[in-house]
């Protein structure tokens, strides 16, 4: 295989550096050029591989859906996410969970949010143009707010959503995805997070427990397969704090992306009002250089893996190192209307069999948003730091602060 960094030891692996949102994507480019797109090194104490080229990640993807590979998360986050979630499930459980939860998300049944997603999007930046010109703002906590609300009403199937103490519980609950694993002290981030997860979950139980008709949750709750299979409650409750997170925080990470760009390169703002059908070509490459997830691991269980021409070992490590393929080959911002070279923004979706089930709405949300966005303006704070880490999602250090310089007509 690839040379082992030298410097690693059993103590000081590269988790650390893996883990800082300052060299989280960083430190995949910098491997990637010093060893190659796969490299090997150590995680978590665990001897691990590092996929970060394209053919290689097929690779991988293939494999994956022809062995037993276990997703792998720290303790700490399969609490918050819940024992049934598909994002920690494995083996025939992972693909139960999705063989049921994906036909509700498919793009037929997204058509059935557009209206709220249009409408929604379209209230949020009208009230930041009416309330944000005077002083310079800070986005990313007001972009994240919005979509939390915004999931939850899809979810629920209404716009008229007034229930602030779910939404703020689980903003609670997903800044412990963030923090350290100290759930045995009660003033932890993490503590405070599962507490706020209890409360989210007897309200999520009366709410599947009523047999919701209206919205995804609705869906989640009615569908069977063609065996009469369904998910139980614990199930479906498991499964919202996943589509939470997912239609949330990484979401809100692609629009603030988008946002950025559009900032920086006012004459792709233009070219995208001049010609509306580039807007998809946009968002894709959008994806392509500033991916949510920078990275996602598995644990191989049992027998050896054939990737990019090398033999991954049993109970070794596995990482699809998403920011590595995608950012070693962002060379400046592209001609949209250049379709000569393959587009890899599916890869910021996730890879293999686990790829994110709910990635057709999340296109959905990002297209209308930048329907809207590009036909406002705005000026950024030129006293402020844009370069973007990863807090998971991929956002600017301070925020995107911008304040609007004009007034559009909103009407619909």
């Amino acid at each position: 295989g690839r040379p082992t960094p030298r410097f690693l030891s059993f103590l000081f692996d590269d988790s650390i550096k893996l883990l800082n949102p300052k060299t989280m994507s960083s430190y995949q480019v910098e491997r990637q050029q010093q060893y190659g797109p796969v490299f090997k090194t150590n995680i978590f104490f665990r001897p691990t591989i590092f996929v970060t080229d394209e053919e290689s990640m097929a690779d991988l993807a293939s494999e994956e859906s022809k062995k037993n590979l276990k997703a792998f998360f720290p303790s700490h986050h399969q609490k918050l996410f819940g024992p049934h979630s598909v994002l920690v499930q494995s083996g025939e459980q992972h693909t139960r969970l999705r063989r049921l939860i994906q036909p509700c998300m498919s793009p037929a049944m997204v058509k059935d949010y557009q209206q709220v997603i249009d409408d929604s999007i379209h209230d949020f930046l009208q009230e930041m143009t009416l309330n944000c010109t005077a002083d310079y703002v800070t986005m990313v906590p007001k972009i994240r707010s919005f979509f939390i609300s915004l999931v939850l009403q899809i979810l629920l199937g209404t716009t008229n959503l007034e229930n602030d103490e779910l939404a703020n519980d689980l903003s609670i609950w997903s800044k412990g995805l963030l923090a350290p694993p100290l759930m045995f002290l009660p003033w932890s981030t993490a503590a405070k997070a599962l507490r706020a997860r209890k409360r989210v979950v007897k309200q999520l139980t009366k709410l599947v427990e009523a047999n919701p008709t209206d919205g995804l949750l609705g869906k989640l709750v009615s569908f069977q397969d063609e065996n009469g299979d369904q998910l139980s409650t614990d199930q479906v409750i498991d499964n919202v704090f996943t589509l939470i997170f997912a239609g949330s925080d990484t979401t809100a990470s692609a629009v603030t992306s988008i946002w950025m760009i559009l900032s920086l390169h006012p004459e792709v703002k233009a070219e995208l009002q001049e010609r509306p059908d580039l807007m998809d070509p946009f968002v894709k490459k959008v994806l392509e250089r500033h991916p949510p997830a920078p990275f996602s691991m598995r644990l191989n269980t049992n027998q050896p893996l054939l990737v990019g021409g090398y033999v991954i070992p049993e109970r070794w490590l596995v990482v699809y190192g998403f920011a590595g393929v995608l950012h070693s080959e962002s060379t400046g911002w592209m001609d949209l209307s250049d379709d000569n070279r393959p587009s890899t923004a599916s890869l910021a979706f996730g890879g293999g069999p686990r790829m994110c089930p709910g990635r057709f709405l999340a296109s959905t949300e990002l297209l209308s948003f930048c329907r809207e966005l590009v036909n406002l303006d705005w000026r950024l704070d030129p006293n402020q730091d844009l370069e973007q880490r990863y807090t998971p999602g991929f956002f600017p250090v301070d925020g995107l602060r911008l304040k609007f310089t004009s007034q559009e007509d909103f009407s619909i």
